[in-house]
Formats: C-alpha cells, structure tokens, sequence
C-alpha cells in the first residue's frame, strides 16, 4: 500500500473527465513521456495491481460508455484489476452513468464499488446543496457517527473496505 495516500495522481485532476484520462494533451508534461496520456503514465509511475476508476460528473452521457470500456481495456491489458466506482450524483438527469459502470463490471468480470448505493442510505444522497458535491466535515473524525453521513466520510469509509476487501490492509 505504500505510495497509496499523501500524493496526487497524474492521471487525477479537477475536473477530468473519462476523455481527458486517455488525451496526451492533458499529461504533465515534467513527469510524462512525449504523447503519453495521463493514465498510460499514471501506470508506468505507480505499477499498481488495482485501479479505482471515478468518472461520470464530469462526462457527456454520449462518450461515457465508449470512454470508459476504452479505459478498462486498458487497465485489463496492463494487467491491473481495474475497479469501477459509482457516483452518488445524477447530473446527468438518470442513473445512466452509474447503470454504464455496473454493466461493464458484468461483461468484464470486474468488481464494482457501487457508492451509489451506499449514497441512497445518507441524507441527502451525501450530496451539498448544489446536488453536484458531496457533503465534508472540515476535520473529519472517523470514530464519531456524523463524520460516517457526510459524502466524503461514508466515501471514504467505504473506500477503505473495498482496498481492505482486495489487499487486506
């Protein structure tokens, strides 16, 4: 697990979506090779046995699908058991992002950390107002029950136990 927190990813910036993941445009440009795409140096960086993919708010629901098997394929064909991660908000109007990740987990035999359905028991999805973000505590505290209903504290909490289910931290 080392190197797993502490850092940011290049392959991991603000408003990414799953296009940009795979676009040399976007790569660092210090850190990665000449036409190398974020994720592809992301892997070379890191070598990891699991990738926890996190796409959607930021996607266009007609490349999402293509994006995202483009992305697992690739993950498959490096050897790294990628892990598709659900997301709690519907900006896109439906499920549809979340039902694409849970149907490419079915066809390629890959695990699905369905945070959805984690988000279904917090109030409010875990979500802010904007219905976009979820929810922090500035200090999170984990042995206390509140930090637990927050998006971020259950999202995290929930992130533990899939590394722990695959790594056994």
């Amino acid at each position: 697990m080392r190197g797993l927190t502490g850092r940011e990813g290049v392959a991991l910036k603000i408003g990414m979506n799953s296009a940009v993941v795979m676009d040399p445009t976007w790569a660092d440009k210090e850190l990665c090779l000449p036409n190398e795409f974020p994720l592809a140096c992301e892997i070379r960086l890191n070598n990891p046995a699991l990738l926890l993919i996190h796409f959607g708010t930021n996607d266009y629901s007609g490349s999402f699908a293509g994006n995202m098997r483009e992305i697992v394929e690739y993950a498959l064909s490096e050897g790294i058991v990628p892990v598709l991660i659900t997301k709690a908000n519907r900006i896109e109007g439906s499920n549809y992002h979340n039902n694409v990740l849970r149907q490419l987990a079915e066809e390629y035999h890959i695990p699905v950390w369905d945070f959805d359905v984690v988000a279904e028991t917090l109030p409010g999805r875990g979500l802010e107002q904007d219905e976009h973000h979820m929810t922090f505590n500035q200090r999170p505290v984990y042995n206390r029950a509140w930090t637990i209903y927050t998006g971020y504290g259950a999202f995290n909490l929930t992130g533990l136990m899939v590394l722990d289910t695959f790594c056994g931290m």
